[in-house]
């Protein structure tokens, strides 16, 4: 009896490793504006995914983000936008996806973050 119960844990802790979130790798586009370097920013943003549930950390940051989620042919998955105050975490409920890739568009007033993940 003892070792159904041991057996029963190690398959629960199995499982749950299984679905832990995949940080998103992240790419800030367009290092120039108006034809010199961009200034740096103290804005921090993280993403990960986990099933079909999108996770965005945003610090440093007032104003509107905007995400879209397109499949690899560049078709619309997904897109919706939150105003953060500061320092927010986001949560979006994604439609279910298939497996395949897909690019991640996060934008911050005039600054761009890409990245992909896979389902």
């Amino acid at each position: 009896m003892k070792k159904f119960f041991v057996l029963i844990i190690l398959t629960t802790i199995i499982c749950t490793a299984q679905v832990a979130a995949k940080p998103i790798v992240l790419r800030k586009e367009g290092f120039f504006q108006h034809k010199g370097m961009r200034m740096p920013s103290s804005t921090l943003l993280y993403a990960d995914i986990e099933e079909d549930v999108l996770t965005l950390n945003v610090s440093n940051y007032y104003g509107i983000v905007n995400v879209i989620v397109n499949n690899t042919q560049g078709a619309n998955i997904f897109s919706a936008n939150s105003f953060v105050e500061g320092k927010s975490t986001i949560v979006f409920n994604l439609p279910e996806l298939s497996n395949g890739e897909y690019i991640i568009t996060i934008e911050l007033d005039n600054t761009v973050y890409s990245g992909r993940f896979v389902m």
